[in-house]
């Protein structure tokens, strides 16, 4: 403090503002104004709940809306809050183009992509060899054969798609696949059509002379009959779905069944029946069908996992499961399956189970039904001789039935290298 000559008294300025060459007497009043006059941001919430946020340029704040420029933020603030903008835009004759900031946050403007559109679909090397060598439904054993021969020939997969979309997977070289990328091929390998290939084939020829109808629920019925009051549909339901026809509907994947050996639900009814419990607290898996899921009333086709074999195609209802023993591929060629493992069709899912169609044949179901009908219905041809220790009755009466077609189809080459089966109406 210092006393001037009129005796008043001055106070020693504290600190100054270099770009403004304005001094104050506190260190607040220096704070205020910096924050006023020289911060670089402002940020401003307007009236509908909006937070803007205003970069200073060339020494002032610039309103998005009127382009006016203020040097202080309480000054860009005040003219935000109260919208000066939007009242000088309703009163001038040539009114702006307003500009609205969305409330919405950045992340939330992204389109998001369309459900009908079909998601890519990545697949890793094993699976698109797999599928290129039609071996994705086989056992653990023929994908891993599998892929060793590729591995050890030097093949590499590529995948196309045609002009609907649908995907192929083929193997060649990886030189190939190299040219083909960079377009030196000079002409497309052209085949025939598959829907030609198909009508032309000598088992549909064959296919065509017979009839076949699907699976009704009043047929359903009687596969669910109970064997100890109705012992003939022991023999009846079998002959039934002896030479049907499973469908896939999920893949395309069709097979001709050919043998059926039909084992009862109970213990009472057959000594071999399938066994139900627990394995490491989950309950195993069997054909005994899902009525929340099964497609068919009570009928129920899956793939039921062997713990000494392999996979087994069975169709299974409430009275028995009819496992197949012998069937053949219709929607390529290739070898046909004999034995308790079916390798060639497979029920991997509950879904691909569900989307399976059964078609029974005309003439074997009216056989079948026949035999229903028949309550002296006793078709046993043939002398079993059966091993020592076999006691019970119930431990030989496995019937096991087939058809004719078979050996049809097998003459055709749909089935190079398999035993062609006759017949069969008998109990082994």
């Amino acid at each position: 403090m210092a006393k001037d000559e009129g005796t008043s008294l001055r106070v020693d300025p504290v600190m100054s503002c270099n770009p403004c060459s304005i001094e104050f007497e506190t260190t607040q009043h220096y704070r205020t104004h910096c924050l006023e006059n020289h911060s670089l941001k402002c940020m401003v919430t307007q009236p509908d709940g909006q937070k803007v946020t205003l970069i200073r340029t060339d020494g002032v704040f610039r309103c998005n809306h009127c382009k006016k420029s203020f040097v202080t933020k309480s000054g860009i603030r005040s003219h935000l809050t109260r919208q000066c903008c939007k009242e000088e835009e309703l009163n001038s004759d040539h009114p702006r183009r307003a500009v609205t900031i969305p409330r919405t946050p950045p992340a939330a403007l992204i389109q998001p992509l369309s459900l009908t559109e079909p998601m890519p679909v990545l697949r890793d090397h094993d699976e698109v060899v797999l599928l290129a060598c039609q071996r994705q439904n086989g056992s653990e054993l023929d994908k891993i054969a599998t892929l060793g021969v590729v591995h050890f020939l030097g093949l590499a997969p590529f995948t196309v798609k045609d002009n609907l979309g649908k995907e192929h997977n083929a193997l060649t070289h990886p030189d190939g696949i190299k040219r083909l990328c960079v377009g030196q091929l000079q002409s497309p390998v052209t085949v025939p059509n598959p829907n030609k290939r198909k009508l032309m084939d000598d088992s549909v020829k064959v296919l065509r002379t017979r009839s076949y109808v699907e699976l009704t629920d009043s047929i359903c019925y009687l596969l669910n009959e109970d064997w100890n009051f109705q012992p003939q549909y022991r023999y009846g339901c079998p002959q039934m779905l002896a030479g049907s026809i499973l469908l896939n509907t999920t893949n395309g994947h069709a097979v001709l069944v050919n043998d059926i050996e039909a084992y009862g639900r109970t213990l009472m009814v057959d000594a071999h029946c399938e066994p139900f419990g627990l394995k490491k607290g989950v309950a195993v898996r069997t054909s005994l069908p899902r009525p929340d899921v099964a497609y068919y009333k009570d009928v129920w086709p899956s793939t039921v996992i062997a713990a000494t074999e392999g996979e087994r195609l069975i169709i299974g209802t409430q009275s028995f499961d009819a496992l197949v023993t012998s069937s053949v591929c219709l929607d390529v060629r290739g070898e046909g399956s004999v034995g308790a493992v079916t390798g060639t069709f497979q029920l991997a899912n509950e879904v691909e189970a569900t989307a399976t169609r059964i078609f029974l044949d005309k003439e074997y179901l009216d056989m079948g039904v026949a035999l229903c009908q028949d309550p002296k219905a006793y078709p046993n041809q043939e002398t079993v001789t059966m091993p020592p220790g076999f006691f019970s009755r119930l431990a030989q009466r496995c019937c096991k039935l087939g058809m004719m077609l078979y050996l049809k189809l097998t003459q055709c080459g749909n089935a190079d290298g398999v035993v062609p089966t006759r017949q069969k109406t008998s109990l082994q």
